[in-house]
């Protein structure tokens, strides 16, 4: 899928109806917006964060990624996962 720039959807996609928005039309390099809506992250009726400081990155054939502010996550109920990661 990384022939795709945003610059034009491909001619599989379809197009988003009044609202909506399609991955097909998010640029490439990607793009970070603010977002003043609410994001809730529950774990069944525990509340992880809750924020409507999010910033959202916005990418080509790819789903939005939300990034909560640190101070808006229950960082005590977090616990180190297995392995490592690494984004560039």
């Amino acid at each position: 899928m990384r022939q795709f720039s945003g610059n034009k959807r491909p001619p599989f996609a379809e197009t988003p109806a009044t609202g909506q928005e399609s991955v097909w039309d998010y640029p490439r390099p990607p793009a970070l917006r603010p977002d003043t809506r609410k994001v809730l992250v529950c774990l069944g009726k525990i509340e992880i964060a809750e924020s409507k400081a999010t910033y959202r990155v916005l990418e080509t054939a790819s789903p939005p990624t939300f990034y909560i502010p640190p101070k808006d996550v229950c960082m005590g109920l977090l616990v180190d996962g297995k392995g490592k990661s690494f984004c560039k």
